[in-house]
């Protein structure tokens, strides 16, 4: 009776076991506020800043997560390949002596629903009549030129751009991730 009762307890645990394994390529994730956030669509765009020299510009990278939208954008130059060995660092602080070094680093946060924006952006442009206007750190891992994707990290704390009473001050980006993001 016992190797019957066994016999049935391990072909339940077996059948009850799962591997489902889900793959997120390309992919953009974090911690927002210290719960996960996933974008469900990704895209990269490269805007040239000087139509003289194309490879060079603004990158943006934009991910939807139903009626969430969450952007990061930094300078890349597009003919230098990037790899674990020379990752690029982008950092966001605002420093009043120089304001002008953080214009090309930015994050945001919008989440709208029924008519209400809540947005959170990162910047001294954006937070005129703040004392913190956030902060942003992006490190890039890797640029293929040749299949134009782009991975990294990035963490950000954006500040409220509105007026409600109701709406948190800051929303905070922790632990996040893009992977083999497409750039057009």
């Amino acid at each position: 009776m016992k190797k019957i009762f066994s016999i049935l307890v391990f072909a339940l645990v077996a059948i009850a076991c799962e591997n489902e394994v889900v793959f997120n390529d390309p992919g953009f994730q974090a911690r927002k506020d210290n719960r996960v956030w996933r974008g469900d669509v990704t895209s990269g765009d490269h805007t040239p800043t000087d139509p003289a020299v194309p490879n060079t510009g603004k990158l943006t990278i934009t991910s939807y997560n139903g009626l969430e939208v969450t952007t990061i954008s930094f300078p890349l130059d597009l003919s230098v390949a990037i790899n674990a060995a020379n990752a690029q660092t982008y950092t966001y602080g605002y420093n009043p002596t120089e304001p002008t070094l953080d214009d090309d680093i930015s994050a945001s946060y919008t989440f709208t629903d029924g008519g209400t924006e809540l947005e959170y952006v990162t910047g001294l442009g954006f937070n005129t009549d703040r004392e913190d206007p956030g902060n942003l750190q992006i490190v890039v891992t890797k640029w293929d030129p040749e299949r134009r994707v782009i991975s990294g990290t990035f963490k950000f704390n954006a500040k409220y751009q509105g007026e409600s009473t109701l709406a948190a001050d800051n929303v905070n980006f922790q632990e996040g991730n893009f992977y083999n993001i497409a750039v057009f």
